[in-house]
């Protein structure tokens, strides 16, 4: 399992790596989890060694895009984007890793500088993937989410799933992000939550619905 603690957007000690396409047969050849550079252009791979970010000169405030039409790995989760570079999806089985956890066992805050797109008033970097369960910190993980939702709602089925983990459950978990006819941001309209624990689902799965424009 990869851990992703320490993965931020301005981490220096990374190291970038220079490769050509051209030379390669296996794009899955390439390191995981760090910056490359291709023909020039400078991308990010996923915990496969595949890139899945690109890096887009034109735009100095939000630099960092995922590639469209695109299915990923990082930090253990798998995701797929739309043809927008928009996550629409994300799943996977829950673990807290043990690096993450201070010595009284409360969960470690990552650093969060990553700069997402289209947030509004009030609205809060939100992990798809928590971060106490090894979630990215970076875009490939983070939508604008409502500041509401995102310390209400959504912080207290985070909850429920981390004390199920800590209880030697097996969590499964399927994000759907909803994006409407008409919104071509890359904020969602919400998202729809489904889970088993240990292999079933409980009385609340697949009617949870969380709209993340909930700020009021």
């Amino acid at each position: 399992m990869v851990s992703c603690y320490e993965i931020n957007e301005t981490r220096e000690k990374e190291t970038e790596t220079e490769q050509s396409l051209g030379s390669r047969t296996e794009i899955k050849e390439f390191p995981a989890q760090e910056k490359i550079t291709i023909d020039g252009e400078s991308y990010r791979t996923d915990d496969r060694g595949i890139p899945h970010m690109y890096y887009d000169k034109t735009d100095k405030e939000h630099p960092w895009k995922l590639i469209p039409d695109n299915k990923y790995t990082s930090c253990g989760y798998e995701y797929a984007t739309d043809n927008q570079g928009r996550i629409r999806l994300a799943t996977g089985k829950l673990y807290v890793p043990q690096d993450e956890l201070r010595e009284d066992g409360q969960h470690k805050r990552k650093p969060l500088n990553a700069k997402v797109e289209d947030m509004e008033d009030e609205d809060q970097r939100g992990h798809v993937i928590a971060d106490v369960f090894g979630g990215s910190n970076r875009v490939d993980n983070l939508v604008a989410m409502g500041h509401l939702t995102n310390n209400l709602e959504y912080k207290a089925l985070e909850k429920k799933f981390k004390d199920l983990v800590k209880d030697g459950h097996d969590v499964e978990v399927t994000y759907s992000l909803v994006y409407n006819l008409g919104n071509d941001t890359k904020r969602p309209d919400g998202f729809a939550l489904y889970w088993k624990i240990d292999g079933s689902a409980d009385d609340e799965n697949g009617k949870y619905f969380n709209k993340v424009t909930e700020n009021y």
